[in-house]
């Protein structure tokens, strides 16, 4: 029996059910069966701003106490960001060894910055390095990426916020 798409209840999306499709087709043809790989399954809402994310939100990794450091940039502190009189950012979330656990974005072109992360969790290393190391364009509004992954990160989590939501 194999499922895929909203059924499976996981992730409502359309490019998760091709995701899940070609895992399907791969344990059906292939000689061995691999479970779906939903650790890079990115999201993004069309509104206005747009809102894309991957990977972990702050309040799971706090509710499962889990350490992890936090970093946000703001669009209108890049270049490009600045001349399109941008409003948004970009927050990134990190384990102590630099493996990224997740990034949200707000602003202008969410939708499209959230990939170069997608990449690097599924198919890099998974960790800041992969954006840090790479070059980006000037004055692209990639930079503002690229920017929250090499920033200074805090700690965040249990030690510093106790929020509570019902």
């Amino acid at each position: 029996m194999w499922a895929l798409g909203d059924i499976v209840g996981e992730y409502l999306l359309k490019h998760n059910a091709n995701h899940e499709a070609q895992t399907v087709a791969r344990n059906v043809f292939g000689d061995e069966l691999q479970p779906i790989d939903y650790t890079a399954i990115p999201f993004a809402v069309f509104g206005s701003p747009e809102v894309a994310g991957v990977g972990a939100h702050e309040e799971a990794l706090r509710a499962a106490d889990r350490e992890y450091a936090t970093n946000t940039y703001r669009y209108e502190d890049t270049a490009r960001g600045d001349a399109m009189h941008a409003e948004g950012f970009v927050k990134v979330l990190v384990d102590m060894e630099g493996e990224i656990l997740g990034c949200h974005i707000i602003g202008p072109d969410a939708s499209t910055l959230i990939q170069e992360v997608v990449v690097a969790m599924q198919a890099g290393s998974g960790t800041v390095q992969d954006i840090r190391e790479s070059v980006h364009v000037h004055p692209a509004l990639p930079e503002v990426v690229q920017r929250a992954f090499t920033g200074q990160f805090s700690p965040g989590g249990s030690s510093q916020h106790h929020h509570h939501h019902h």
